[in-house]
């Protein structure tokens, strides 16, 4: 006969639940203080720049971040830029603002600690951005994955001799996203998840709908 285990005390486990109410509460105080930081920190970087400068099709202001953080704009995605860049973008002819639309929708969203997908999406779009190590030839290269989707920015280097590394990352990157046997089919992403906007030799932005977010 199996021997029964002593069950737990009702004061043992109200105790428990509390300790793990209070454990909770404190991560996610300590991810917002870590996101408000973020945020200020980016709003102070944000209004050294002179806004004005940025035009339809300008690239990212190189002053902001490049960073892995749990929002947008601590990663570099200011919402000036979405505004005033990508805004009336081809080829929707029936709604030229729908990527900006759906840029800032994505932007709008954070990263919580425990969102796995959204930390790993980012963790491989930045190892196909890295395949060939070379750094400066993607130094700008920015990635933000949150609840509503991804971000994935990369400029054109000036440099003749880089654009074979660089055309090598982008298709390393494409391929993943889009191929039946890519990593992205892993999360879920499918090819009309993956659209993409940019500046024919200055610049480009994919942006990744999150799969349970699909229209």
């Amino acid at each position: 006969m199996l021997a029964l285990a002593p069950r737990p005390s009702l004061l043992y486990v109200l105790c428990a639940s509390m300790t793990m109410g209070v454990g909770s509460s404190s991560m996610a105080s300590e991810q917002s203080h870590t996101r408000a930081l973020e945020a200020e920190r980016a709003a102070l970087l944000d209004k050294s720049i002179n806004w004005q400068t940025v035009e339809h099709g300008s690239p990212i202001p190189h002053q902001l971040p490049v960073a892995d953080a749990d929002t947008a704009i601590a990663a570099g995605f200011a919402p000036q830029w979405i505004q005033r860049s990508v805004t009336q973008w081809p080829p929707s002819v029936q709604d030229p603002d729908l990527p900006a639309k759906t840029i800032q929708r994505i932007a709008s969203g954070d990263r919580r600690r425990d969102d796995q997908w959204a930390h790993e999406v980012a963790n491989r779009l930045r190892d196909s951005l890295r395949m060939d190590g070379n750094a400066d030839v993607l130094r700008y290269a920015r990635v933000f994955c949150g609840s509503q989707g991804c971000l994935c920015y990369y400029e054109t280097p000036l440099d003749s001799s880089s654009l074979e590394t660089y055309d090598h990352a982008r298709s390393v990157l494409l391929h993943g996203l889009l191929d039946d046997n890519g990593w992205g089919r892993t999360f879920g992403i499918m090819p009309t998840d993956v659209n993409e906007v940019g500046e024919t030799g200055v610049w480009e932005l994919i942006y990744i709908l999150r799969p349970k977010l699909r229209r």
